[in-house]
Formats: structure tokens, C-alpha cells, sequence
């Protein structure tokens, strides 16, 4: 393993930091998390691959395991160039195959072992679903709904995302996505039953007004079903914001204003 840490040094301080940046057109956001991680070579099911593992909470430990995002350590097994991280958890799916992973608590290896006995159970979701991710103390499971069913390994989860995506009749390729889930996105799956989940449509779109003495603000808020951050693409990018028109009863006041992002 190779140590490639970020770090920030300060008078009398040591700051350890992780910066993910995002950009795309009207959309630039710079994330800082605290947290370190190892990298190198492993080698699974007879190929060399590129592993990261990152102590996400800073605390120390590279094996934490949580139902709660925030506090479970992050893992990438794949290609170099194109990290893909996911919770580190008891499973953690490479190809096709599931394997069992055990992190050390220092970071210093990894052992996976190809799962055996693994018990599964069905979650159902709304047809429309094109995409779905939920994660926990077993990992992450990005999966491709069929016929709005994904199986996954019984236990309990938190939703990571779903998406839903449809092109228009023009060819434009159209993606919503859910995203940042409260405990209304806990559920557990059973090998007895399936479990149904509502996410997807419809959308809420609220308008927020506030006044400050003689000025008002307006905010356009659009969530998911389970309260979760809704994101919108077209073709990839974020469309443009949309506007708001105002009349009063009489008509001697009427003016179109843009919402503006960021």
C-alpha cells in the first residue's frame, strides 16, 4: 500500500482532508471531508486490481461499518483511473460475483473471500424506477431494477439514491434523482416476504416566500415522497432554473423574474 493522504498543516495542527470537486455548466461545488486512506495493487478472482480505502470519518479506523453514511469508511476496487467508492461493508459486489471483505482496522490490507450461503430477499419497487443504490453495515448495492424488483442479501438498509430516466420526444435524455435520505429511507429485507418501497414519483414542488420588511425572496423546493433532494438532468447537465411570473389581482403590476442556482 501507498500512502497518498491529502494534508494541511497548520500552526501547532495536523488536518487531514478529502476534496471532491464537481463542475458542470452553471454548477461548481468544491466538498472538504476530513478523513485519510491507503491505495495499491490487490489482486481478486486471479486479477489485479486497484483498491482504496478511506477512513471517511477520520477517526482512525478504515473498517467502519454503519447504517448511518456519515459514519461507515469508504472503499474502491476497480480500475485506477475511475474509482468507484462505496460504503466498506460485510459484501461488496466486484463484476458479477459478491465477495465478503475484511478491512483492517489500520488500513494496512484487505481479504476478500467469494461470499458462500449468502440469503437473499425481494424489494419491490414502483415499475418506473430505472436505477436504484441502498447501502448499510453490508455494504452498497447499486442495482438495475427488473420488472421493479432487485434482490438483495437480508438485512437493513438506508436508500443511497434512485433514479428514473425517459427521453422526450425530441430524443433528449431526461434523469431525476433522489438523493440524501432521512430514517424514512430505512427499511429491512426479508427472505420470508417482499418488501415494497415507495420512491420515485410523484415529485413535490413547493414555493417558499419570505419577507424582509418591504422585500420578499422566493425559493423553489422539490422534493421525493420520502423527503430526499431531488436532482434534475437533461442530457447530463442541469437544465435551466425556471421562472417565476407575478400578477397582482388588478393587473397594474406584472413582472416574469429567473430563479438563478447557487
Amino acid at each position: 500500500w501507498k500512502s497518498r493522504d491529502i494534508v494541511i498543516i497548520q500552526p501547532n495542527s495536523l488536518v487531514i482532508v478529502n476534496l471532491r470537486y464537481y463542475g458542470q455548466e452553471n454548477y461548481e461545488r468544491l466538498d472538504v471531508h476530513a478523513g485519510g486512506w491507503y491505495e495499491g495493487a490487490v489482486t481478486v478472482a486471479g486479477q489485479q486490481m486497484h483498491c482504496v480505502l478511506v477512513d471517511q470519518n477520520a477517526n482512525g479506523a478504515f473498517d467502519d461499518r454503519a447504517l448511518d453514511f456519515s459514519k461507515a469508511d469508504r472503499i474502491s476496487v476497480g480500475p485506477k483511473d475511475t474509482p468507484q467508492f462505496r460504503l466498506v461493508g460485510r459484501f461488496l459486489g466486484i463484476g458479477k460475483a459478491l465477495y465478503e471483505i475484511e478491512a483492517s482496522q489500520d488500513g494496512a490490507f484487505v481479504v476478500f473471500s467469494e461470499a458462500q450461503g449468502v440469503e437473499y430477499g425481494e424489494l419491490g419497487l414502483p415499475e418506473g424506477i430505472t436505477a436504484f443504490g441502498a447501502g448499510g453495515a453490508l455494504g452498497q448495492f447499486d442495482c438495475v431494477p427488473e420488472a421493479g424488483i432487485v434482490r438483495l442479501p437480508v438485512g437493513e438498509y438506508k436508500v443511497e439514491h434512485w433514479a428514473i430516466t425517459r427521453k422526450d420526444k425530441r430524443g433528449h435524455t431526461w434523469q431525476v434523482k433522489g438523493k440524501s435520505f432521512g430514517k424514512k429511507g430505512i427499511f429491512q429485507v426479508s427472505s420470508a416476504q417482499k418488501t415494497e418501497l415507495k420512491v420515485g414519483e410523484p415529485l413535490l414542488a413547493k414555493l417558499q416566500v419570505s419577507r424582509n420588511n418591504t422585500q420578499y425572496s422566493f425559493n423553489r423546493v422539490l422534493k421525493g415522497s420520502l423527503g430526499e433532494r431531488i436532482e434534475f438532468l437533461r442530457n447530463g447537465i442541469q437544465p435551466r432554473a425556471p421562472k417565476l411570473h407575478i400578477k397582482n389581482k388588478t393587473g397594474s403590476y406584472e413582472r416574469t423574474f429567473n430563479f438563478a442556482y447557487g
